[in-house]
């Protein structure tokens, strides 16, 4: 069975990770080497404690979890992911929308699962492109990932049991135990993001806003663990009110370590 990992991370990366490895994220660089062994200070000249060394560089690598509401947790994350390990390899499922499209993925699909799974008072509803501010400064998005580019988001539902899909145009060919890797911006405490496989029955990642905490305004990196095979990726948005709405944006299929980009 597929498992799920939702691991998230506040904004400042871009479409690449590097130093990432299983459930963590890890930003670039490292603490500066540092030789505090005795040799390094000279106790012959001064018969005092030799000095502390000198602070380390705050460059680092990997940083202590802080503890989010819902039993989750997230890592800040400073810089983007970078290195040719990072170039993207899986054009089907890769997608920064920054070229102001959605790449392979396609929105209200007329998919018979997806539809019979909304509620009778529901609309399957496209997810929409911005390069500017979506909805209000509380609860919408106010740009993508990097303050430059695209992001994909679903906003101006007319009830609640509206329903946005956004699916890989066909089944993907998936190698070897993957990692979907995503930014999500859920601001507010009414809505719901969900990634499923191949049906709407099988969501084995799950973000509500009921779950929010403090940092939520910003974007936020998580990941769910997918399974060898050919799969259909949904990313489904719902339960959202006026003026509340949800962001997607840098997806790529990274490793199941979550190491490099996987080709698929």
């Amino acid at each position: 069975p597929s498992e799920s990992t939702m691991n998230g991370a506040s904004e400042g990366a871009g479409g690449h990770f590097d130093s990432v490895a299983s459930n963590t994220v890890g930003t670039l660089g490292s603490y500066a080497s540092i030789d505090s062994s005795p040799s390094h200070y000279d106790s012959h000249n001064s018969p005092a404690l030799a000095p502390p060394p000198p602070p380390a560089l705050k460059m680092s690598s990997l940083v202590p979890p802080v503890a989010a509401q819902g039993g989750r947790s997230y890592q800040p994350v400073y810089t983007p992911r970078r290195g040719a390990q990072f170039d993207s390899l899986c054009p089907a499922v890769d997608c920064n929308f920054d070229d102001n499209n959605l790449c392979r993925y396609v929105t209200s699909t007329s998919d018979s699962d997806l539809i019979l799974s909304l509620p009778a008072d529901g609309k399957q509803r496209e997810f929409g492109l911005s390069s500017t501010r979506v909805s209000n400064t509380l609860t919408g998005i106010p740009s993508d990932l990097l303050h430059k580019g695209y992001f994909a988001f679903a906003a101006n539902a007319q009830h609640g049991s509206d329903q946005f899909v956004l699916s890989t145009t066909n089944p993907v060919a998936i190698p070897a135990a993957a990692r979907l890797d995503f930014f999500v911006y859920l601001a507010g405490v009414h809505g719901r993001l969900r990634v499923c496989l191949d049906n709407l029955s099988n969501c084995p990642f799950e973000l509500k806003g009921r779950d929010i905490d403090m940092n939520s305004r910003q974007w936020k990196n998580y990941h769910v663990v997918l399974p060898e095979g050919n799969h259909a990726i949904h990313i489904v948005a719902d339960r959202l009110k006026k003026n509340y709405a949800i962001g997607v944006d840098n997806i790529q299929l990274l490793n199941r370590y979550g190491m490099a980009a996987l080709s698929c």
